[in-house]
């Protein structure tokens, strides 16, 4: 009886052809993230100083309160009320699952595509 995930018996060429198309799929992924992460920067950066700009000179005030439970509401992603270590292993059991679930040498591919599209500068 063969126990092995079934990604493992594909044969080395769809290994292969499906590592390819998640490279390349990765690399377009990773370059269009770094633009998108380049201008959300440079916004976020500039909305942070403009607001601050805002409260000094008295236009506005801030519930700090609100912004606080809010950001937390987000980042709870088991919903337990709390933003802790279970989130994190919520999060890593998903995406384990994705990856188990799915085309392994695909997933692979798509990393390691997506790492060089990230990192790459032109």
């Amino acid at each position: 009886m063969n126990t092995r995930p079934a990604a493992i018996l594909m044969p080395s060429g769809e290994q292969g052809s499906a590592a390819g198309v998640g490279g390349a799929m990765g690399f377009c992924s990773g370059r269009f993230c770094r633009s998108v992460s380049d201008a959300s920067s440079v916004m976020a950066g500039g909305a942070f100083i403009f607001l601050t700009a805002l409260v000094k000179f008295n236009y506005i005030t801030i519930n700090y309160k609100k912004v606080e439970r809010d950001i937390l509401t987000l980042l709870d992603l088991n919903k337990d009320g709390k933003v802790d270590m279970s989130d994190y292993q919520f999060i890593s059991a998903r995406l384990a699952d994705s990856l188990v679930n799915n085309q392994a040498p695909m997933f692979g591919g798509f990393g390691a595509g997506f790492a060089v599209g990230f990192k790459s500068v032109v």
